[in-house]
């Protein structure tokens, strides 16, 4: 790993786009997002904060390949992101709304799924979504640093209350190429 190049091109997101639509994660944590999704037999992905729409096409692309489905929320449409033809449902709503977090539960209810929190209240979004996981299934966060980091949006400390059912996964490889994304498993 020491080996690897992190200037701007790969942990930064400065001008990148991904199929022509910008994107907000830098190009390291898209090789582990996809490593992520390549190694586990994930069926559903769930997407907290849609913003331009071109991870969700990623997760989309990811998910049609394998005959799986992808549901992303979002506060507000701001979607660039031509979807066309991927089996990728949008919708308009509040995250934290009970019949929201009811919906991706009875979505991911008998597949093996992913929920991305990246919708600008990840210290309430991941314990919040993490409750309703099943055994082996994943949940990341974006903008995962330290404390007193001032782009982190959430923090160690911040998922101290999860240790009882999450445990982390690939965490030192997402740490070491600066991906600011923590991903962690239902045990």
């Amino acid at each position: 790993m020491a080996d690897i190049y992190l200037g701007e091109t790969l942990a930064t997101t400065a001008k990148q786009t991904f199929i022509g639509t910008p994107i907000q994660q830098t190009w390291s944590a898209m090789y582990m997002l996809e490593k992520v999704i390549l190694e586990n037999p994930i069926m559903r992905i769930v997407e907290l904060g849609t913003g331009f729409g071109a991870l969700t096409r990623f997760f989309g692309l990811h998910m049609q390949r394998r005959g799986g489905a992808v549901l992303s929320y979002d506060i507000e449409n701001k979607v660039l992101a031509d979807w066309r033809g991927l089996p990728i449902g949008f919708q308009v709503r509040n995250v934290f709304d009970l019949s929201t977090v009811q919906g991706v539960e009875i979505f991911i209810h008998s597949h093996l799924s992913l929920i991305f929190c990246d919708n600008g209240e990840k210290r309430k979004e991941l314990p919040l979504y993490a409750s309703i996981l099943k055994r082996g299934d994943l949940i990341m966060a974006h903008d995962y640093g330290e404390q007193g980091e001032a782009w982190a949006e959430i923090t160690p400390k911040d998922i101290e209350g999860t240790r009882s059912i999450l445990q982390p996964y690939r965490h030192q490889e997402f740490l070491a190429l600066k991906t600011r994304i923590i991903c962690l498993r239902r045990i």
